[in-house]
């Protein structure tokens, strides 16, 4: 019997005044894990962080849409 396994990104992204929550994987729903509920966005991370590491990048990629933009002017451009 094959196996399949499937990668979801969570994301978090705080501003001093709030925190805005996303998940990659779930298509058209929210998802709670761990206590707190992400809603889905089209996002993609690339790059890679190791444990540890300093000065690791990576870049959060979000399609150029209506949501993308409405969440660059509630994060106020942070």
């Amino acid at each position: 019997m094959p196996s399949s396994f499937v990668i979801a990104q969570f994301l978090t992204v705080s501003t001093p005044s709030q925190s805005l929550r996303f998940q990659n994987y779930f298509v058209g729903r929210d998802y709670s894990w761990n206590g707190n509920t992400y809603v889905f966005s089209g996002f993609q991370i690339d790059g890679s962080q190791t444990s540890g590491a300093e000065n690791s990048q990576i870049s959060i990629l979000f399609p150029n849409t209506d949501v993308s933009l409405n969440l660059l002017e509630v994060l106020d451009g942070a």
